[in-house]
């Protein structure tokens, strides 16, 4: 097929000329790749309790390998002895993934299409675990490790079609290698590939940038083959996140970037019955299946709604918070898309004036959706995450609007500051520096580009008084030796106490395993991890506030306990005080 079509005054694209060879730029896809891995390396300690890969929301997509091939486990009650193994004690990192049906038996709320693409990850560890005579129970280190080699293969794959689907439109290599750097960090989509890996968005961003490259070559084409592998392709999709069926609203826009009508394109896959995919479309429908016999495994019932009571309001949509709010804004947290979004008005003319309409009313009609989202913000991660599978158009709508412009200092300026933008802010909600889903105005500017976390402090009810204190000073150096400061004392009568415990701790090392002890004579114990409030090499006054309830005249001791590990840190202070 020939379908040229005019953009501008410009030719954008003439398919008979289309070099379908891919461009030389496996040296860049390499430097994105070591960027990222040298990243992780960096800012990722697996064997971390506080810090693991299978973790938030990847522990119920995850969940389903460990299950089918390990227990056999269709209630997966194996998850509580591998919290108790692998996870803090305090439960700071359970996440619930199980929702109870009506008969009492409990469902994987979670979709299970990652699953599948974790899965050849998973038999690599399973294979290393066995070599390597490692725990082969689905969470030791190997199988953390799987994740985090899962997403960057992930990331990489969904660039490099990215970059093939460009080069179908005969973008300029410049210009495309420039875009897919301001996609991956000049987004939020770096910070999951790097910090937080307990999400599906990653995997559905390489699903869509392959199924763009696979449907353009078909629009092109006609090739059966390039059909089917959409079909394929949509299916895993569908069954990993059902919302991304959203990305079918996009087909008129790719028709019309290859000047084939929705009429043409209608008739074409109606036409694909005659000429016979049968064999893909069985694939595809056993794969949209898979959930079924899952929830059948797990339930008895063919028919779930896993999701229970959270769902759509749609009457009550978020929309302008969803793009604009510090809360969680998509355009605030960022910016470079709200620019290259604005940019593109400058060139809506009159030839192209559908092009952008077809761009632009469902990308609208995603963000109604997501915004309509019971829980809006998503959580507490960095930016707006479920608009980064339908980064993939937008990529190819700014690549195209700016395809025969010349990459010039003035949008390298605008990349480059960004970027390291946008990568500076995922450190900083990585760090608890500003909390994701809960920022504020003033929150967020009084944090900009600031690189370590308050020091926490407490501020009591002017109707509490003070009642009794004790300190200790001196000079003492936690490690693997001595894991335990000196005890302060104090005693309490009958009573509702609330207990401001501070702390000048300076970091050897950065020490997730650092806690502040509580425990009482009459049996009460609490423990509170200090986290990424210590920094090596840093002096920190930390102050927190604890409840405490005795019924009878109690002695509490509080001390310092770094966990045994080798991670040192130096106490210099530590007091207790009680007010009621």
């Amino acid at each position: 097929m020939c379908y040229p079509i005019l953009y501008g005054n410009e030719l954008l694209l003439n398919a008979e000329n289309v070099p379908l060879k891919p461009m030389s730029n496996r040296y860049f896809i390499a430097l994105i790749g070591l960027i990222l891995m040298l990243t992780q390396m960096i800012v990722r300690d697996t064997d971390d309790r506080f810090n693991r890969p299978i973790n938030g929301d990847a522990k119920g997509y995850y969940a389903y390998l460990p299950a089918i091939f390990i227990y056999h486990d269709p209630t997966f009650s194996f998850i509580h002895s591998i919290e108790k193994k692998y996870y803090p004690e305090d439960g700071s990192q359970f996440k619930d993934f199980l929702n109870e049906q009506p008969n009492g038996r409990q469902v994987n709320k979670t979709f299970p299409g990652i699953a599948i693409g974790y899965a050849p990850f998973f038999g690599l560890a399973w294979l290393f675990a066995q070599i390597d005579d490692c725990a082969v129970d689905g969470y030791s280190l190997p199988f953390q490790w799987s994740i985090v080699l899962a997403q960057l293969c992930f990331v990489l794959v969904g660039l490099y079609f990215l970059i093939r689907c460009l080069q179908l439109y005969e973008i300029k290599r410049q210009v495309i290698q420039w875009v897919c750097f301001a996609a991956l960090f000049g987004t939020n989509t770096w910070y999951y590939v790097v910090y937080d890996q307990s999400v599906s968005h990653v995997f559905n961003f390489m699903l869509v940038t392959t199924f763009i490259f696979v449907f353009t070559k078909w629009l092109k084409s006609a090739q059966l083959k390039f059909a089917g592998f959409a079909m394929l392709i949509l299916s895993i999709l569908i069954i990993s996140r059902p919302t991304n069926a959203l990305i079918l609203l996009f087909l008129p826009f790719l028709g019309k970037l290859n000047n084939v009508s929705f009429r043409e394109m209608w008739i074409m896959i109606l036409r694909l019955m005659e000429f016979g995919v049968l064999k893909y479309i069985i694939l595809a429908i056993l794969v949209v299946s898979l959930p079924l016999v899952l929830w059948k495994w797990q339930t008895d019932y063919w028919l779930v709604y896993s999701y229970n009571d959270e769902g759509f309001q749609f009457l009550k949509p978020h929309f302008l918070s969803f793009l604009f709010s510090y809360q969680k804004g998509w355009l605030v947290w960022s910016p470079l898309i709200a620019i290259a979004i604005g940019a593109s008005f400058t060139h809506i003319t009159k030839s192209n004036r559908l092009v952008n309409l077809l761009f632009y009313l469902p990308l609208l009609a995603i963000i109604y959706v997501f915004s309509s989202w019971w829980c809006w913000t998503y959580g507490a991660g960095f930016g707006q995450r479920p608009m980064i599978e339908f980064l993939p158009f937008l990529v190819l709508f700014i690549a195209v609007t700016f395809s025969f412009r010349q990459l010039n200092l003035v949008s390298l300026f605008m990349i480059l500051p960004l970027s390291f933008l946008s990568a500076f802010q995922g450190y900083q909600i990585a760090n608890s520096i500003e909390v994701g889903g809960e920022t504020t105005m003033k929150s967020y500017w009084n944090h900009f580009l600031q690189w370590k976390k308050d020091e926490p402090q407490v501020h009591l009810a002017d109707s509490l008084k003070f009642v009794n204190r004790s300190d200790w000073r001196g000079n003492i150096r936690l490690d693997g030796q001595h894991p335990f400061s000196s005890a302060v004392q104090l005693s309490l009568d009958s009573a509702n106490y609330m207990l401001i415990v501070s702390a000048e701790i300076e970091g050897e090392h950065r020490d997730t395993s650092t806690r502040i002890v509580f425990s009482s004579r009459s049996g009460w114990y609490y423990s509170k991890f200090l986290g990424d409030d210590l920094y090596a090499g840093d002096l920190r006054k930390l102050s927190y506030a604890v409840p405490f309830q005795t019924k009878k005249t109690d002695t509490l001791d509080v001390y310092l306990w770094n966990g045994s590990t080798n991670q040192s840190s130096r106490i210099r202070r530590l007091s207790i005080e009680s007010w009621k």
